[in-house]
């Protein structure tokens, strides 16, 4: 996610920089908040059911001291460096998502779309389709489909302890509101959804710091 933007600036100069002087193909794939924030989290070994702001923080507490923190991930949850409130590792990954898809809200004809979610459903069906909107049908030969179903066949990580359960057991109802109440502007933008009632979270805790959705700037 973090490169998203510099992908954007090297199509700007990549006519000026490529052989042939075509313009760079670019592909944007999205995933459902909810099931981003789970991973993310999951992978940092925190806890994803919280209730306050300081839950949600970091201290040298089981479900609360990060594991495989790396430098790269410290910056990906520093929302600060965009002008947001830091608030919680939940809120961090959840404004992170928010941040990303703005980059595809700004100018959807810079990249064909990918749907997360699609692309495990039918990986050689959204594969094949991929390359047809990129303009490069005459690299789908024969056998690709059996390849790309070789490859998306193979488990590069563990599959997360909460997935396939109901996002308000994951996150417990305040938490979800709060995420709902943040990112559902930009969800509908992808066609996710999530109509279930909720609700509202304590008036002390403070709603998610996320930017007003981007105008089109192309």
């Amino acid at each position: 996610p973090l490169a998203t933007p510099v992908a954007r600036r090297l199509a700007d100069a990549w006519p000026s920089l490529s052989s042939h002087g075509g313009p760079l193909r670019l592909y944007f794939v999205v995933r459902n908040p909810f099931d981003c924030v789970r991973s993310f989290v999951e992978h940092l070994g925190l806890r994803t059911r919280v209730s306050s702001m300081e839950e949600q923080r970091f201290k040298a507490e089981q479900g609360h001291l990060p594991q495989h923190f790396t430098a790269g991930k410290q910056q990906y949850l520093d929302v600060t460096r965009e002008g947001l409130a830091y608030s919680g590792y939940i809120d961090a990954v959840a404004q992170r998502w928010a941040l990303t898809v703005d980059e595809y809200i700004k100018c959807p004809a810079r990249y064909v779309l990918v749907r997360y979610e699609d692309f495990v459903a039918a990986p050689v069906e959204q594969t094949k389709l991929l390359v047809e909107r990129l303009g490069l049908p005459q690299l789908w030969l024969p056998g690709a489909g059996e390849r790309v179903a070789a490859a998306t066949a193979v488990r590069y990580q563990t599959q997360g302890q909460r997935k396939g359960r109901s996002p308000a057991e994951i996150f417990g109802g305040p938490m979800l509101s709060r995420l709902v109440e943040a990112l559902s502007p930009r969800m509908e933008r992808f066609g996710y959804k999530f109509s279930t009632d909720l609700p509202r979270y304590s008036s002390e805790w403070q709603a998610i710091d996320i930017p007003p959705v981007p105008e089109l700037s192309c």
